[in-house]
């Protein structure tokens, strides 16, 4: 190993697939244990508990390992996983076990207690201001990574098979009414918060891995400062995926009064673009404009991502050539056309873009007539796909072009 070169080394090391074994190969000599820490600690996983935070933290005041930290993953999920770790460190610490029937009663009590105290940390100032003093510690932090369950290294020395014999009910009024949009709240507004307060220059803020469930609750758009401080924090951002929920109309109005827009703008070097809207999203309203803008363009943009996004045929089509320089990967997933067809859009892609790359799934659009919608079939959107990437000739026929 003495005569290998760095550079050497370093190839092998991207060929591991698990940290796991990156710490064990520092074991192995001195000097490779210096080469290893760039990997390991390259991109660190983090969920929303004090625990985890406090790992964080506690790598930010080792300056030979936080000069080495590029990206954090913060995982989300319900918080009987959450806590689970801790809950077993307790229970060692006590001599009690899963399988011990006698001490069923003492186990129970550090669960609740456990979980409590989880719900007491996620409203408490020290939430934002441990990971904002941990961000502050990291000089070369650029992404951002909000993930549901997320890459828990620390806890696969754990089994959740036990996890049943603990009940545990999320309630709605904290957590949120369609799965856990509260907490991606909760935790978008730290993550922003800190890397505002540390004065972070990220390149990227992805949520992924995202479903219609896993979005943001729609009352960021009623936090005024939360807002402005995101778009001080992405305005360096190459990349942004974010999936937030709208489902009333009183939240489209405030969505009108702290348009995205002014969230996305300033971030003049974005390339990717992503952005989903759950499930929620009341028909009607407009909001693309308040998205999007009608003039604004963002020169470098090569791929853009909808999903439950609705839109008139002409405000997609102006986007479109604002961006048909640069954008070279599209995809749209339950998009929403109030008036006009996709056959239209096709068309324009055809005839002005260089697709790479065109996913469409889900398509719909509505009837001039009440409230009736269409929607394109999965054979109907490939045939668009094919028109226009592959040379195909037809479109789907049954839905009129108005």
């Amino acid at each position: 190993m003495e005569k290998l070169s760095p550079e050497i080394i370093r190839e092998i090391l991207y060929h591991f697939d698990s940290k796991v074994h990156i710490a064990n190969f520092r074991l192995v000599q001195r000097s490779l244990a210096e080469l290893a820490k760039e990997f390991l600690f390259r991109t660190v996983p983090l969920k929303p508990t004090k625990l985890s935070i406090s790992r964080l933290l506690a790598i930010s005041q080792r300056p030979d390992l936080a000069r080495h930290v590029k990206g954090v993953i913060f995982g989300i999920d319900e918080p009987h996983y959450m806590i689970w770790e801790q809950f077993n460190e307790q229970l060692r610490m006590e001599g009690l076990s899963h399988d011990d029937e006698m001490q069923g009663t003492r186990a129970q009590e550090i669960f609740k207690s456990s979980i409590q105290g989880w719900y007491e940390f996620q409203t408490s100032p020290e939430y934002t201001t441990f990971i904002s003093a941990a961000f502050a510690g990291f000089p070369r932090l650029e992404t951002i990574q909000m993930v549901h369950g997320g890459p828990m290294a620390m806890e696969r020395q754990y089994t959740y098979q036990k996890i049943d014999l603990y009940p545990f009910e999320p309630t709605p009024d904290f957590h949120g009414g369609y799965g856990s949009e509260k907490d991606y709240l909760r935790g978008f507004a730290a993550l922003i918060n800190a890397a505002y307060l540390a004065g972070s220059k990220l390149t990227s803020f992805r949520m992924t891995g995202m479903n219609t469930e896993e979005i943001v609750d729609q009352s960021v758009f009623e936090n005024t400062e939360l807002l402005q401080r995101a778009a001080v924090v992405f305005r360096n951002c190459r990349v942004l995926e974010i999936h937030l929920g709208i489902d009333s109309s009183e939240v489209v109005d405030k969505f009108k009064v702290n348009p995205l827009l002014n969230v996305l703008a300033p971030a003049e070097h974005l390339e990717e673009l992503c952005l989903g809207f759950g499930n929620t999203a009341p028909s009607g309203p407009h909001l693309f404009p308040h998205i999007f803008g009608e003039e604004k363009v963002w020169p470098r943009l090569r791929k853009l991502e909808l999903w439950t996004t609705d839109m008139h045929e002409n405000e997609l089509i102006a986007f479109l050539e604002r961006h048909k320089a640069s954008l070279k990967s599209i995809l749209i997933s339950n998009g929403l056309l109030f008036t006009g067809c996709w056959n239209n859009i096709m068309r324009f892609m055809k005839e002005n873009l260089q697709l790479e790359s065109l996913e469409v799934w889900d398509l719909f659009c509505k009837h001039s007539d009440g409230e009736i919608y269409c929607n394109y079939s999965h054979s109907e959107s490939q045939m668009m796909v094919q028109y226009v990437q592959n040379g195909g000739e037809t479109l789907p026929e049954r839905h009129v072009d108005v």
